[in-house]
């Protein structure tokens, strides 16, 4: 219990399990009405008509909206004490500063980061909510350091191991219908600052084989029907890779690594890219593929497209167009086996990420699916 401790005690407590401290006291002190249902108090969609949006377009859960469900101010109240007792300290922000508190990943519902909201000065604070997922962090970490601008890309203010705050960039989620509009610019704006200063190369085999094998070894620790239909996917599709793509060159650089409509937002008509905690070293062609995948041109990009008809080309083009030279450059036909390999990527960073939970299965009944459709049209199209 939070009388229980002193503050240096609090404090001398390693980051990643104040996270773990802050869900057992939530979870002990609720109103006993959520005994049951702990979990839809904090997920997106029970908020009704009490959630509000932060001008990331992020719809989110507050203390203060939490006085909405019947008696429970008294419980959003002491949310807030725990956050400002676990967290602030440390960090000098003032708790009255807090707007909005994003606390699903407790209950392993949304992303993998706790992230507490100023509105007022253009600021969040987030942390890991399991001490797995301490890679996320590091990932954003990483990302806002070397890119992060303040205008198109999150700055870095300040960061203390797995704990940081970044700027709050405004803007809105684009909607699903201007991509064909803004993609160019979306990925014009990866490749200028991302994509090209990290570009490298690997034998395309090699690097399919370690995935594959890193995937196999994170299997052994999960067990369900989802699984083992993934597992049997998996190695159809490790056949399907001609050997003349397998001994080429893959390129890989640093990437988004969850590029969809939900993280890019539009400012004035400027583009702004958002939550970067997946942000690792991919194939060139990830981002892309991640927003088709999340998007409806992924079944386009396995069936082919003509390069004057369909968007997904055009972005290509915008990616070869920052190629160091032209033996770097995507060629169209390689397109769907870079998918393929994303797919692959895929698989195993949800693996890492979300190990044997709820949410793992969630996501492998899209890709099973996904996947299944991508080597049908593979074996179908001419």
């Amino acid at each position: 219990m939070l009388t229980n401790f002193g503050k240096q005690e609090f404090l001398s407590q390693e980051w990643e399990n104040r996270s773990f401290l802050l869900r057992n006291w939530i979870d002990e002190f609720r109103p006993k009405k959520y005994k049951t249902n702990i979990r839809n108090l904090f997920s997106l969609s029970s908020w009704n008509n009490g959630y509000k949006f932060d001008s990331t377009n992020m719809c989110v859960g507050t203390v203060n909206t939490l006085v909405n469900f019947n008696e429970s101010g008294s419980y959003c109240k002491r949310i807030k004490r725990y956050v400002e007792v676990l967290f602030f300290p440390a960090v000098s922000i003032p708790v009255e500063d807090i707007n909005l508190i994003l606390l699903h990943p407790l209950f392993n519902r949304g992303g993998g980061q706790i992230r507490v909201f100023s509105i007022k000065n253009n600021w969040v604070l987030s942390w890991p909510a399991r001490k797995e997922l301490s890679f996320l962090a590091k990932n954003e970490l990483n990302a806002l350091s070397k890119y992060g601008d303040g205008q198109q890309i999150p700055r870095l203010i300040w960061h203390d191991k797995n704990i940081y705050v970044r700027e709050l960039l405004d803007g809105q989620s684009i909607p699903h219908s201007s991509l064909p509009f803004l993609g160019k610019r979306i990925f014009k704006l990866l490749a200028d600052r991302v994509y090209k200063p990290s570009l490298k190369t690997i034998e395309t085999g090699f690097y399919i084989q370690q995935r594959y094998k890193s995937i196999k070894k994170l299997n052994k620790k999960s067990s369900s029907n989802k699984v083992e239909k993934a597992s049997v996917i998996l190695d159809e599709l490790i056949t399907l890779f001609p050997n003349e793509f397998l001994s080429s060159d893959l390129y890989t650089c640093e990437s988004h690594g969850d590029l969809a409509p939900k993280n890019v937002l539009s400012n004035n008509g400027e583009i702004v890219l958002i939550d970067w905690e997946h942000s690792m070293r991919f194939n060139i062609l990830y981002d892309l593929s991640n927003m088709c995948y999340k998007t409806k041109y992924y079944q386009s990009i396995i069936s082919g497209f003509n390069e004057n008809e369909n968007y997904v080309s055009n972005w290509i083009d915008v990616i070869n167009s920052f190629a160091l030279n032209e033996w770097t450059k995507v060629k169209y036909e390689n397109v769907k086996w870079y998918y393929l390999i994303f797919l692959i990527e895929r698989l195993e960073l949800q693996y890492t990420k979300y190990g044997d939970q709820e949410k793992l299965w969630r996501f492998l009944t899209n890709w099973n699916e996904k996947t299944q459709n991508a080597i049908y049209n593979l074996k179908n199209c001419p």
